[in-house]
């Protein structure tokens, strides 16, 4: 009977032992998926982060350009009222040179 009982023994035993590597397989691949799921959680965190950081650099960069984007508008248009004034003071003194030149014309 041991014969008989040994090959169905060899068999169970047989049977443990895959049934172990399995279970040690699949302990393996789960420590290593929750690594990989770990890691994976930290990327996205730090990639959500930076994009934050970049979104409110980038916000405050738009900020400062608008400011010196109006500042430059009221220099621009204080610079256009200056010139037109002294365009108006050249035509002044033109039509008053153009006065005397026709008196000095007249007088000599």
């Amino acid at each position: 009977m041991r014969g008989a009982s040994s090959p169905s023994g060899d068999a169970a035993s047989s049977y443990n032992e895959q049934f172990r590597r399995i279970q040690v397989q699949l302990r393996d691949s789960e420590t290593k998926r929750m690594e990989l799921e770990r890691k994976m959680l930290e990327y996205s965190k730090s990639d959500v982060c930076l994009s934050k950081q970049k979104h409110t650099k980038l916000k405050k960069y738009l900020k400062e350009i608008c400011e010196r984007q109006k500042k430059s508008l009221l220099r621009n248009q204080d610079l256009l009222k200056e010139f037109d004034c002294i365009e108006a003071h050249i035509r002044k003194f033109a039509s008053s040179s153009e006065s005397l030149q026709k008196l000095k014309r007249v007088t000599f």
